[in-house]
């Protein structure tokens, strides 16, 4: 790393010069910002310094004498041997002696008529010609340069072009909103900052960078036996939907679990693509007109996913792709807010009517990413970990879920839509979803992004493909008929049909849209021959067919109630009859135990 290049320089450690981040006070006018981070770092090393009040004016554009002290800083150079003298650069003024050091080490160099001006803005074009000095200075390669493939190229002034070409090469410096370079622009001190940063951990070893809109493949070949994975996913309570309600078949799961049923021609194969990297020059206003519009509270959000990515080091589309995914668009109740307040204890706790009172410290709560929203209580629990978080806007939800994405998730090499579901490491365990479709939704929903974006054509994608030991050949995607589990608890069983007035029908599948087989009359006594998300599957005929009825209007003997022995009075009906159990359907089983809404079920 270069880090450790400066370290054995003639300059000494770093560490000795700047490194004295104890003490510091935190920077108040840079929290969420983009360059947040690289800022941070900086003002703890003592590169970046404040103007009272811990200001640090991230927006300001930067002069060419604070940029040439910042290069100084970071680099820990000193002895100032050989050094210009310019006409306009006192020798009194603070900036006299880091630009005396720059000069003497080739990081700057002023004007024909001998002058620096030191207060002058310096442009994106000037800050590359000083960032390739700091990588000759430091025995860097500088022939290894980059082609420049920006909408603006051809603006580039040709004394500037080998300095971007190389600063570019090595990651320092990239485009600005539009994938434009921009190199007469002033840089602010938020670009100065994250460049010096940059140059400070550049990577000497790096590989050639990418062309914009080049795609690479790889594959990773894993230790896992391909069925042993499947069998762990299969226990993992994979689920059908994305409501989490119906338990998949091992038929469904193997079907997108298999990498080789989603080939590069598909939509679907950008489950494979390396979230771990922003996308260069992302148009905010593009994304906002093109993707985000009319979704909910994520429209106009685009500088926020921007900022997120940027921040945290995430592709952009992919976090859109899965905060629209995990809001419905932007309408989901953790998406609008939810009120959440701290209980006696001072736990985080969501407001309902019976608690209000009780708790103090409401906030309105939001959540884009699904973030601790569990099957079990997904608005509640979702709504109190944004609250732990901080998460109390719509922006502040997108930053703050990308950096927990991008530490429990891509830092710990789930980097791909793929991976995040399927956790090719410990099949079964530690996965971002239950949807057996999660990654493959997303991957649909960034394919449209990036071809409505340009990015399809101007950014760089790289796939990564996994492949298990015994992975099988391409499936086709089994019948819906097959896409359930069937929990056989209760098989061998028999249950009643409770229903006045009509008939319930029995369908293929547990889905009130299947295919209707038939239906059993009101009282009817079936065999049960297994169960899943509230509906069970029975054999509905004498022939011993068999099909799915909803559950709020079957239940199985072994959960109907004892009733009392004695006759009812006038009609003839004995206690275990089916027709005092359909006697008793509107009373005690017109509605699940578990509350299932019978609009799921259609009734003839």
């Amino acid at each position: 790393m270069f880090k450790k290049i400066v370290a054995t320089s003639a300059a000494t450690c770093l560490a000795l010069q700047i490194g004295l981040g104890a003490g510091v006070a935190s920077a108040s006018d840079i929290k969420g910002h983009w360059a947040e981070s690289p800022m941070q770092h900086l003002i703890e090393k003592r590169v970046l310094a404040g103007e009272g009040n811990d200001m640090y004016f991230p927006n300001r554009n930067v002069t060419r004498a604070e940029m040439a002290t910042f290069l100084v800083r970071a680099l820990a150079l000193s002895n100032a041997s050989d050094a210009k003298k310019f006409s306009d650069v006192k020798a009194d003024a603070w900036y006299a002696d880091p630009i005396a050091i720059a000069s003497s080490y080739g990081l700057v160099n002023g004007y024909e008529d001998g002058t620096f001006k030191p207060n002058q803005r310096i442009t994106r074009a000037e800050m590359a010609s000083m960032l390739v000095g700091g990588l000759r200075s430091a025995g860097m390669d500088v022939s290894k340069k980059a082609p420049l493939n920006f909408k603006d190229a051809a603006k580039i002034a040709g004394w500037s072009k080998p300095a971007i070409e190389i600063v570019y090469a090595y990651e320092l410096m990239s485009g600005r909103n539009g994938f434009v370079f921009a190199a007469n622009d002033f840089a602010t001190r938020a670009e100065a900052a994250t460049v010096i940063y940059n140059l400070m951990y550049v990577d000497p070893e790096a590989p050639e960078r990418p062309k914009p809109g080049e795609t690479t493949v790889k594959t990773l070949a894993l230790s896992v036996d391909y069925n042993a994975a499947l069998a762990a996913q299969a226990k993992a309570n994979p689920k059908v939907d994305g409501g989490g309600k119906f338990v998949a078949s091992a038929e469904l799961v193997n079907y997108y679990m298999n990498p080789n049923n989603f080939g590069s021609n598909t939509a679907e194969y950008y489950q494979f693509i390396k979230l771990s990297s922003p996308i260069i020059g992302l148009n905010v206003d593009n994304v906002n007109r093109a993707i985000l519009d009319g979704k909910g509270v994520l429209a106009g959000q685009a500088a926020a996913f921007v900022k997120a990515g940027q921040q945290h080091k995430i592709n952009e589309l992919y976090l859109i792709s899965h905060a629209l995914h995990e809001t419905g668009n932007g309408s989901s109740e953790l998406a609008r807010g939810v009120r959440v307040g701290l209980d006696a204890n001072g736990k985080a706790t969501m407001v309902t009517p019976e608690n209000e009172e009780s708790l103090t410290d409401i906030k309105t709560t939001y959540n884009m990413y699904g973030v601790g929203a569990v099957d079990a209580g997904p608005v509640k629990f979702g709504s109190e970990r944004a609250y732990e978080m901080g998460w109390f806007s719509v922006e502040a939800a997108i930053v703050g879920g990308s950096k927990f994405i991008r530490e429990r998730y891509i830092d710990a090499g789930k980097d791909t839509l793929y991976k995040m579901r399927w956790n090719v490491e410990r099949p079964g365990t530690f996965q971002y979803a239950t949807h057996v479709q999660w990654a493959t939704i997303a991957a649909r929903n960034m394919q449209a992004m990036y071809v409505k974006t340009d990015a399809a054509t101007t950014a760089v994608r790289e796939f990564e493909v996994p492949v298990y030991r015994s992975q099988p050949a391409a499936s086709a995607l089994p019948a819906p008929e097959l896409h359930y589990a069937v929990d056989t608890k209760l098989a061998g069983e028999f249950g009643i049909v409770f229903v006045e007035g009509m008939n319930l029908n029995v369908r293929s599948y547990p889905s009130a849209y299947a295919t209707k087989l038939g239906e059993l009359v009101n009282g009817a006594r079936v065999e049960i021959v297994g169960a899943n998300g509230g509906w069970y599957k029975v054999k509905y005929d004498a022939s011993g067919k068999m099909g799915w009825v909803e559950g709020s209007y079957f239940v199985p003997e072994s959960e109907i109630p004892t009733p009392p022995a004695p006759e009812d009075e006038g009609t003839g009906a004995t206690a275990g009859s089916p027709d005092r159990l359909a006697t008793l359907a509107g009373v005690q089983y017109g509605v699940s135990s578990d509350g299932i809404d019978t609009s799921w079920v259609e009734m003839k």
